[in-house]
């Protein structure tokens, strides 16, 4: 059996796609769908998720990856935001998260 080894955007394995909702927009509301679905109830209530959380495919659609089958249909989809550190624990250490 094949494996997804690469997890770069545009990496492929087995049929399987990888891509950034930045290079796919269209797949956001499915994105949203299969994401949200990984929360509890309360995480989908006004206050909790906040506006950043619902601005991930449009402020950082470049980060945003989703795994597509060989026709294109959502496996996966990963949520991740890019943080500034500079490498040193001191900074770690002044930063929230």
């Amino acid at each position: 059996m094949d494996r997804l080894t690469a997890v770069a955007p545009g990496a492929t394995a087995a049929g399987m796609r990888v891509v950034t909702l930045a290079e796919r927009p269209e797949l956001a509301a499915a994105f949203d769908g299969l994401s949200g679905a990984a929360w509890p109830e309360f995480m989908h209530h006004r206050g909790v998720d906040g506006k950043a959380w619902r601005s991930l495919s449009t402020r950082f659609g470049a980060f945003q990856v989703a795994v597509l089958d060989a026709a294109g249909g959502l496996l996966a989809a990963g949520g991740p935001i890019p943080r500034v550190w500079d490498g040193t624990i001191g900074d770690r250490e002044t930063r929230p998260g």
